[in-house]
């Protein structure tokens, strides 16, 4: 089960020897990191006690407020060294790839329960740990701020006692330095009131003061050792994170939004410059990895502890051997365990390819994680213990086949012996089926020969002893003596063919050999001519970088007069774009209120349409009705009834005919008057589809403006 990220303790501090300690739970968990990458960078974080280490690291790291411990009063909380466990990656300016890195908090020094030695220990064991070193303090860089670095004196001591080689070795092994200066309230100005930039103001800070005091040489004594030790160097202010005493008590409570705003900036500037200056922990321009971090922070913490200063390169040297003995080891395992594999499958398959495969596999393995000479140095012995195994493999693959061999003849004598139909014509295409079986393994021929015989002999013995027939029996056996006698004459021809076919191969290496001589001859004289071109065009190089470096400095005052006047073009197009977006409001405003007052419309003209269709139907209805009546009269009135009402049924009719046309009439007048709505309709419609078009049309005009 996967634990959550947490800050485990990397060094300790024996309470009674007051020696340094490397925590074995650390190192299981560097370890773990070689699963994840190859190299990584050391993030280390240093400062006084009380000070906000942790705090700092929680907030612009881990961009979380739970994570290092926070303390909320006068005591220090940090004791030792300690590191989260999870990498946390940087999106590198510079790199394709995220750089992963170890994060690691120091207890703080200047703290009344230590002395200076023990700071002095923690001080250079986060120097030499670390590839980014992080100095946190409070206020401006002042005298008192200086002082508190005095301990650098100490280191200066140290370095004195030890030869010209080691102090060179440890100055390469150095980080490099971010002075954080927390809580700032000063204008970054120079003498003349020009604004400066925070390293600018770190490197005046470390200027020599003027004079010849006692006083004066020793504050300048620790401006040197500060410029000596870190040669790349940077810094960066940070406000207050609140003005609430109380919240400032209690800031590992308080959410990252709640912070001043200012603070918040300032933080994710800080993120973004690390993104760019975090780099891998190297020595002599190759990156460590987990197992060599391990090793050499073993080594300083074993060095410290004497009093002494490491030789990092002796060291160096025999970490290196170690580590190709660790990865000799892994890939010895990853061999057995292939091996291994490779035997577990039913079917076995070409050994001697896959010791090749695997061969190359590790070999190409050891040079990508090796110093090349000590890769040369090893590669040989490590061949042969590979060979050993193979040998060792061959042996036990050979002794499976045979296994394998004595399963088919037992399994074909079986069958024979079981097998009761009076045909030996069966028994011999069992015997066939046998020696195919055979022929598809891989064996040494003498073997193969020597079960296929015993095949056809136990096929004779199955045949004499079923049949007792000496006639046919003979007749069988010089059949299957011809077939045998074909089959190993065909496994001679196989045998000659595969012989002829090694000579030919063995030819064909020598004059590759030959070639290859023949090409390295020429390449070594084409070596000498590129060695003088290379020095040419190193002498060319460095002119060219003093061209392209004055080149840039033109070309950065240019592009500050292009950028100034691009920021006075764009403001300009700004105020454009607003009184364009205020104008299209407007507009889309207007062209909504028309479409609502159309769409009105149309639902009116909908309405009084349905009411027509409603009117011409009801007239219908009773112009039906009335047809019906003025039918029914006449079918049921005699003819003397209608002779006697005669006249007055003639009344009723003309009265009947006469609301009939008036009916027709007002239909007729009723369609013409819904035609006509129609039409109206239509022509409403095709103007309101027409305004659409141009109202789109001006508002896509307008975007492009």
């Amino acid at each position: 089960m996967q634990q959550t990220p947490r800050a485990i303790q990397l060094i300790a501090i024996d309470t009674q020897t007051k020696k340094l300690v490397l925590c074995q739970e650390a190192i299981q968990i560097i370890k773990s990191f070689n699963d994840k990458c190859k190299n990584f960078a050391v993030i280390v974080v240093v400062g006084k006690y009380r000070t906000g280490k942790s705090y700092l690291i929680n907030q612009l790291l881990l961009q979380q407020s739970k994570g290092f411990e926070v303390g909320s009063t006068i005591n220090a909380c940090t004791k030792g060294l300690w590191m989260w466990s999870e990498l946390i990656y940087f999106e590198s300016g510079r790199n394709k790839e995220p750089i992963p890195a170890i994060l690691i908090d120091t207890e703080g020094i200047g703290s009344v329960e230590e002395d200076m030695n023990h700071d002095v220990k923690v001080f250079l064991l986060a120097m030499l740990m670390s590839s980014y070193f992080i100095y946190n303090s409070v206020g401006t860089i002042d005298d008192m701020a200086l002082q508190n670095l005095g301990l650098i004196v100490n280191l200066t001591k140290m370095l004195q006692k030890a030869d010209q080689n080691t102090q060179k070795d440890l100055f390469e092994t150095f980080p490099s330095f971010l002075w954080i200066l927390r809580d700032f309230t000063l204008r970054l100005e120079d003498e003349y009131g020009n604004k400066i930039l925070p390293k600018d103001y770190l490197e005046a800070a470390l200027k020599p003061l003027k004079g010849i005091s006692e006083t004066i040489e020793n504050k300048n004594k620790i401006r040197r050792h500060i410029s000596q030790f870190f040669s790349e160097r940077d810094c960066i202010t940070l406000v207050r994170p609140t003005e609430d005493e109380k919240a400032l008590q209690q800031l590992g409570s308080v959410k990252f939004e709640e912070l001043r705003e200012e603070f918040q900036e300032q933080v994710l500037a800080l993120r973004k410059k690390l993104s760019f200056k975090v780099q891998f922990k190297q020595y002599k321009g190759k990156a460590i990895t987990p197992f060599t971090f391990i090793e050499m922070s073993k080594y300083f913490v074993d060095a410290i502890n004497q009093g002494t200063l490491p030789e990092i390169a002796t060291q160096w040297q025999m970490i290196q051997e170690q580590e190709f003995e660790y990865h000799i080891n892994t890939q010895i395992d990853y061999y057995k365990q292939a091996i291994e594999e490779f035997f577990q499958e039913q079917d076995l398959g070409d050994l001697i390819e896959l010791n090749q495969i695997l061969l190359k596999k590790i070999k190409n393995y050891l040079e990508a994680n090796s110093e090349k000479e000590i890769f040369i140095k090893k590669w040989k012995s490590v061949k042969k213990d590979l060979e050993r195994l193979f040998n060792d493999s061959q042996r036990r693959y050979q002794d499976l086949q045979l296994i394998q061999l004595d399963t088919i003849k037992n399994n074909f004598i079986d069958e024979i012996h079981h097998y009761d139909k009076e045909d030996f014509w069966g028994i011999v295409d069992i015997a066939n089926n046998a020696v195919s079986e055979y022929l598809s393994k891989n064996i040494n021929t003498n073997e193969l020969q020597t079960y296929i015989t015993q095949i056809w002999e136990s096929t004779v013995q199955r045949i004499q002893h079923e049949f007792h027939i000496i006639k046919n029996l003979s007749n069988l056996h010089i059949q299957i003596q011809s077939k045998q006698e074909l089959e190993i004459r065909r496994l001679q021809t196989d045998l000659q063919s595969y012989q002829e076919f090694q000579l030919e191969d063995n030819r064909q290496k020598d004059k590759l050999i030959e070639k290859l001589k023949l090409e390295n001859e020429q390449i070594k004289k084409r070596n000498s001519v590129s060695d003088t071109l290379i020095s040419d065009l190193k002498l060319q190089l460095e002119q060219l970088q003093q061209d392209h470096n004055q080149q840039l400095k033109s070309i950065d005052n240019q592009n500050k007069q292009e950028l100034n006047k691009l920021r006075s073009i764009i403001s300009k197009f700004e105020q454009r774009v607003i009184d364009s977006n205020v104008n299209i409001d407007k507009f889309l405003n207007l062209y909504q209120q028309q479409e609502k007052e159309h769409q009105q419309e149309l639902n009116e003209f909908k309405i009084e349409i349905l009411k027509l269709n409603s009117q011409i139907s009801d007239y219908q209805i009773q112009i039906k009705e009335n047809r019906n009546d003025i039918e029914s009269d006449k079918k049921n009135e005699n003819y003397y009834s209608a002779r006697k009402q005669q006249k007055h049924n003639t009344n009723d009719c003309a009265f009947i005919n006469n609301m009939q046309k008036q009916s027709e009439n007002t239909l007729q007048e009723w369609k013409y008057q819904k035609e006509y709505i129609r039409k109206q309709l239509q022509e409403a419609y095709y103007k309101i589809q027409e305004e659409k078009k141009q109202n789109d049309a001006l508002i896509n005009s307008l975007k492009q403006y």
